[in-house]
């Protein structure tokens, strides 16, 4: 069995559904299982960096990465100094509600995430500098794109995936119940050994909860 590109992994889908009447949906079944993967599975291999500057002239607004799937950090410093400005989140609602009451351009103190931008008020009276440290999309695989990081790792989740997501055309097939259950372990796996890899020999810190 090889799985080390696109062509292969839809050869070997097919050779284990056993169904060659499928062949052209297919590529839909795979594109499925990385939509379905993506939307809750949280590794470091999906974690992506973006710096870009921020101004007057901006409206408040940056453009989030194409890649772009949900932000993990995001950090804003002021021209040439290297200090870390606190920014926190808000809702667009509560973005509003600053916008309406500053009137005079000044240092951003909240954002929002807003379809595909990143809007900050106050609106920048300098430039700014923001790093979004956020989730990546898994690259789709495609005719141009042979492999990435999910198949060159974790081969098995794409051919499993795939494999589940033939479900509405095989009816009562029993493999559909095995093949949901080893999905489920795969992710889990990965979930585990990720935080494994992250947190190893990270000592163990106190947390007090007051009272009151």
């Amino acid at each position: 069995m090889a799985l080390s590109t696109y062509t292969e992994l839809k050869a070997t889908v097919a050779d284990w559904l056993n169904r060659q009447d499928l062949a052209a949906q297919i590529p839909d079944f795979i594109r499925l299982l990385e939509v379905q993967v993506q939307r809750t599975l949280r590794v470091r291999q999906m974690l992506g960096e973006y710096t870009t500057t921020i101004d007057g002239t901006s409206g408040g607004r940056i453009t989030l990465p194409d890649d772009f799937l949900a932000l993990h950090e995001l950090r804003m410093t002021r021209g040439s100094d290297s200090r870390v400005i606190p920014i926190e989140y808000a809702s667009k609602h509560e973005l509003s509600t600053i916008l309406g009451e500053v009137n005079a351009a000044g240092t951003p103190r909240a954002y929002c995430v807003s379809n595909t931008d990143i809007e900050v008020a106050p609106y920048p009276d300098a430039s700014f500098t923001i790093t979004l440290f956020y989730w990546q999309k898994i690259p789709p695989l495609s005719g141009s794109v042979a492999s990435n990081w999910l198949l060159a790792d974790h081969p098995d989740v794409y051919l499993f995936g795939a494999m589940l997501q033939a479900a509405p055309y095989l009816k009562n097939d029993e493999r559909v119940q095995m093949w949901s259950t080893a999905l489920t372990s795969l992710l889990e796996d990965m979930r585990v050994a990720d935080e494994r890899a992250t947190k190893a020999g990270t000592p163990l810190k106190m947390r007090f909860k007051p009272y009151g």
